[in-house]
């Protein structure tokens, strides 16, 4: 049997006027994105640029130094790979240019890392 190789996830950072998040004009979705150590998983934008901020990046990414990454309007990172790390949730924070405010996913968004 072949092993199949890791998927690759998408979490967009989306600037919609008509959107309803109480005061917020900006959706992550999927606000909860659950993970494994070796997926890889790369941030969207739609209509915004975005910097986004893990307070725990480092520990979580295999490519990443430093907190923040950055995204362009109606652009994409790069593929980013969890590492082998503690199992649970990672919190961060996406802050859009465009209204400049942060984006919600229904609450905090968040990677929650299982096994």
């Amino acid at each position: 049997m072949t092993e199949q190789p890791n998927p690759l996830h998408r979490i967009r950072i989306i600037h919609d006027p008509d959107l309803q998040y109480e005061k917020h004009r900006h959706a992550v979705q999927p606000g909860h994105q659950y993970l494994k150590a070796g997926d890889k998983v790369i941030f969207k934008t739609m209509r915004t640029a975005a910097r986004i901020f893990f307070p725990k990046a480092e520990e979580l990414f295999v490519e990443q130094k430093g907190h923040w990454i950055s995204v362009d309007e109606n652009g994409q990172s790069d593929p980013l790979t969890i590492k082998e790390c503690p199992h649970g949730k990672y919190a961060y924070v996406a802050y859009c240019s465009n209204g400049e405010d942060f984006a919600e996913g229904g609450t905090s968004p968040r990677i929650i890392v299982e096994g």
